[in-house]
């Protein structure tokens, strides 16, 4: 009996010992893999191409963050949260040796709008960057007399032809006259009314010969410049090359 009850002991002992032995090779084998894991957390976190939105809001927005492990990193996700900010028009993510760089293609501020008493910031095809702003926030010219029924959100293109008709006769502005713009009002598209910084009018109207007449405009402006005349208004509206300069009355 008593050898019976050493050997049902025995037996016991040594599930006992075994059980203990595999919860500690699982314990071991378990520690080996988080320490292998840990090797492919992210290192660190460049961003390139960013001018104008921070650093540390373009990581904040990817989900993104040092010591996260990559396989839990979902990098469309990461773009697409990134791409959020009205200002980012597009990102590239690549990783290298556990090293991410974010890569942002950003939208620039092109001109104000002029909408219900406020000022909103588009970019150069059209799209909302800010809905509120001032004219001390960026060096713009102003695009007025647009009527719009219906603002979208930031980030979001404005789909009206008045807008896309302003946007066109600045975009037809060359370089050397663009910082002397201070305003463009398309209200009535046969008479188109650029504002220079000096107080200037300068009658226009859609048609051919657009790039021209503004080559002609500059050189009439430099002329008049040195010349120290006062001027109410250039008329550029005439088919046949025309210019009409009306001087200010004493």
């Amino acid at each position: 009996m008593r050898y019976v009850l050493f050997k049902e002991s025995s037996f016991y002992l040594l599930k006992i010992f075994v059980l203990v032995s595999l919860i500690l090779v699982f314990a071991m084998f378990t520690r080996q893999i988080a320490r292998q894991v840990r090797f492919l957390d992210v290192k660190s976190i460049d961003v390139l191409g960013n001018n104008i939105v921070d650093t540390s809001t373009i990581i904040i927005l990817s989900g993104i963050t040092r010591d996260k492990n990559i396989i839990k990193i979902d990098v469309e996700k990461s773009k697409r949260m990134i791409e959020t900010h009205p200002f980012i028009r597009a990102v590239g993510l690549t990783l290298k040796d556990l090293d991410f760089t974010i890569t942002v293609d950003e939208r620039q501020p092109f001109v104000f709008l002029s909408y219900n008493n406020a000022l909103l910031v588009l970019d150069s095809d059209g799209v909302i960057l800010q809905k509120k702003s001032m004219l001390t926030d960026y060096d713009l010219p102003v695009l007025t007399g647009v009527d719009i029924e219906e603002i979208p959100e930031e980030g979001d293109r404005l789909n009206d032809k008045g807008v896309e008709r302003g946007l066109y006769w600045f975009k037809a502005i060359p370089l050397e006259l663009w910082s002397q713009i201070s305003e463009i009002n398309i209200e009535n598209p046969a008479k188109i009314i650029i504002y220079t910084l000096d107080g200037l009018k300068i009658f226009l109207t859609k048609g051919s010969g657009i790039s021209e007449k503004f080559e002609i405009l500059y050189n009439k402006l430099l002329e008049l410049k040195e010349k120290k005349y006062s001027i109410e208004y250039i008329d550029l509206r005439s088919s046949n090359g025309d210019i009409i300069i009306k001087e200010l009355s004493n």
